[in-house]
């Protein structure tokens, strides 16, 4: 059971502020020992090897807390190129000391199930080993990490472009040191939902793959909706699509829909309030989005919308930018309009489910199709003539 501490179980250290009783504050210069790293660009790393390498790239992108070399692939170098260097150990931190992101700088991760493997630290690397036992392994990596000391590391960064840390600075960073039988408990309570995330993380996967199966064959008819499979005779042959289930019709989708059309060209007069007027990033898998909307005269979004109206049920698709093809179906009634780098399709609900539109548009055919559409220059785009004249096997609506 976990309760509220009272200001009683704290003391207040001069520069850290409200430190828990039994606990001390101290330099990380103190507690670790600095290691010279190696400074080999990819250039020279290879797929095997006898030592394993750490590149800062890698920490930046690829680990959190820890780097577990019981489940991790890393690059080698040579023997020969280690050699210089002190190999990694369980319990060692590596510190990345540059970046190009602000957020990214000093970033910590503590090496544990290493084994009998040999590991160096690499380019725009610090190599840290803790004097004395001051902290239990499994804690160092969640102690660099803790919010104000991750503060401190970013306040010491500088540069402009180029953000990095330096040693001596580093060394001034003061660390909150709990007694080890603290640590202890902390390292496995964090661990434990450490793991739990990933179990979350890897279900999510195995869902999303499910999911990618099940779009693609129930939007090309092979697997009905009651999870029994269609036989080869329950098709026919389409010239252009291919094979087509029996009851589904082949047509194009301007001929299914109400209306096909894209949002606002010109710039319009943005305000801090008024309606809602939504653009490609606003548009997100699961809907629309308006917490990063921007907002129109009233009077303005009601002339947009005379010409392109999202309502629920709708069907939206991006048609340029870094989002190009996400499509969307209208979750809501909120009234809003749209900007040009949407495209709106209005299904004709005698015809056509536009849940089902919707999802046709997220599946791998329809994706590609979207995708060859949009052509291959630097300025990708989706005309409205490509998705009118598309051409999609349909379902009878169930």
């Amino acid at each position: 059971m976990i309760r509220n501490k009272k200001e009683e179980d704290y003391y207040f250290h001069e520069r850290f502020g409200m430190v828990p009783n039994g606990w001390e504050v101290k330099k990380l210069g103190e507690c670790f020992d600095f290691f010279p790293t190696s400074s080999y660009s990819r250039e020279k790393l290879t797929d095997t090897g006898e030592c394993l390498y750490v590149h800062y790239g890698d920490i930046h992108l690829r680990f959190q807390e820890f780097i577990d070399f019981e489940n991790e692939q890393l690059p080698f170098v040579t023997k020969e190129m280690a050699t210089r260097f002190t190999k990694l150990k369980d319990g060692d931190l590596i510190i990345a000391d540059a970046s190009e992101d602000y957020d990214g700088v000093g970033k910590a991760i503590e090496v544990v199930n290493l084994g009998n493997q040999e590991a160096i630290a690499g380019l725009h690397t610090l190599h840290l080993r803790a004097k004395d036992h001051c902290f239990v392994n499994g804690f160092k990596g969640y102690v660099l990490n803790n919010e104000k000391v991750r503060l401190d590391i970013l306040r010491s960064a500088t540069g402009i472009k180029v953000y990095s840390i330096s040693k001596g600075g580093l060394k001034k960073i003061l660390l909150p040191k709990p007694p080890k039988p603290e640590q202890e408990a902390i390292s496995s309570i964090l661990s434990k939902v450490d793991k739990a995330i990933k179990a979350t993380q890897s279900s999510l996967k195995a869902l999303e793959k499910l999911k990618l199966g099940l779009t693609q064959n129930l939007l090309s008819g092979k697997l009905k909706p009651d999870g029994s499979w269609r036989n080869n005779d329950e098709f026919y042959n389409d010239e252009k699509l291919g094979l087509v289930p029996i009851g589904w019709i082949s047509d194009r989708i301007k001929n299914v829909t109400n209306r096909v059309t894209d949002g606002e060209h010109l710039s319009p007069e943005f305000q801090e309030t008024g309606a809602y007027i939504l653009s490609a990033e606003d548009i997100k898998d699961d809907g629309v989005s308006f917490e990063k909307a921007t907002f129109v005269r009233p009077q303005d979004c009601k002339k947009f919308r005379n010409r392109c109206n999202p309502e629920f049920g709708d069907v939206l698709i991006v048609s340029r930018g870094a989002s190009i093809g996400r499509t969307c179906k209208v979750n809501t009634t909120v009234e809003f309009c749209l900007m040009g780098s949407v495209i709106l399709i209005k299904p004709d609900n005698e015809k056509l489910h536009g849940g089902f539109l919707a999802q046709y548009f997220k599946s791998y055919q329809a994706w590609i199709g979207l995708q060859r559409l949009s052509g291959t220059t630097a300025q990708q785009a989706i005309y409205l003539t490509h998705i009118k004249k598309g051409k999609n096997n349909l379902s009878p609506k169930y």
